[in-house]
């Protein structure tokens, strides 16, 4: 993962790059569920446990109901 800790950036430029955002930047400290989800796309990607696969748009569907 990039880390912007380095990136050097004056009051200047972050406003004119927020300028460019479509959407407001309202809280930048991650809640846990965003962490949670970043780190089992980490061990889906290093391998350590296997993605979800489905056979069907439905299957997806059902499985998505269950999360909710």
């Amino acid at each position: 993962m990039t880390s912007l800790n380095n990136v050097h950036l004056d009051k200047e430029q972050v406003i004119n790059i927020c300028d460019d955002l479509l959407f407001e930047v309202e809280n930048s400290k991650p809640n846990k569920e965003l962490l949670e989800a970043l780190k089992e796309s980490e061990e889906i990607l290093s391998g350590k446990i296997d993605a979800r696969k489905y056979d069907s748009v439905k299957e997806l569907i059902d499985d998505l109901e269950k999360d909710v």
